[in-house]
C-alpha cells in the first residue's frame, strides 16, 4: 500500500480520499483497517461493520466520509505527497517525471504550492530541484 509504504500518517481522511479516488481498492481498505485498528481508534463494532460490509462500496464510502470528520484537506495533502514521492522514485528521466507531475497537478485542481515545479510555468529556478525541495518540506510538515 502506497501510504503505509511511505510511512505517512494514516488517518480516516487519507483512507476516505484514497478510496473515493480509487487509489485504495475495497480489499486493500479492509486490509489496512484490520491491520491498524488502534491507530485509527476503531471500535470493535465498527471493525465488524467494515468487515461485514467489505463489498458494499456505498457503505464503505459513507462510513469513511463520516469518520474523516470533514478533515479532507489533510487527506488530500498526504495523497499529493505520496503520489509525488512515487513519481520521484520512478526509474524514468527527470523530464518524464516533470511531465507526470504536470498531469497529476490537474488531478488535484492545480494547487498553488506546486507552481514552482510545473515545468511549463514561468517560474525562476530549476523545476526538478524545486520538486525535491517541496517533497522534503512536506515530509517535515506532515
Amino acid at each position: 500500500m502506497l501510504i503505509q509504504d511511505l510511512n505517512l500518517p494514516l488517518t480516516w481522511s487519507v483512507l476516505y480520499f484514497g478510496f473515493k479516488n480509487n487509489y485504495i481498492s475495497p480489499k486493500a481498505l479492509i486490509r489496512i483497517i484490520n491491520k491498524n485498528p488502534d491507530s485509527l481508534n476503531l471500535t470493535e463494532q465498527l471493525l465488524i461493520d467494515f468487515n461485514v460490509n467489505e463489498e458494499d462500496n456505498f457503505f464503505l464510502e459513507r462510513q469513511l466520509k463520516e469518520l474523516s470528520k470533514n478533515n479532507l484537506k489533510q487527506g488530500i495533502r498526504i495523497w499529493q505527497l505520496a503520489l509525488l514521492i512515487e513519481i520521484q522514485k520512478m526509474n524514468i528521466s527527470k523530464k518524464e517525471k516533470l511531465e507526470k507531475i504536470a498531469n497529476l497537478w490537474a488531478d488535484f485542481d492545480y494547487p498553488d504550492s506546486w507552481r514552482s515545479f510545473i515545468y511549463y510555468m514561468p517560474e525562476l529556478g530549476n523545476p526538478y530541484n524545486n520538486f525535491l525541495q517541496f517533497i522534503q518540506k512536506e515530509k517535515n510538515v506532515l
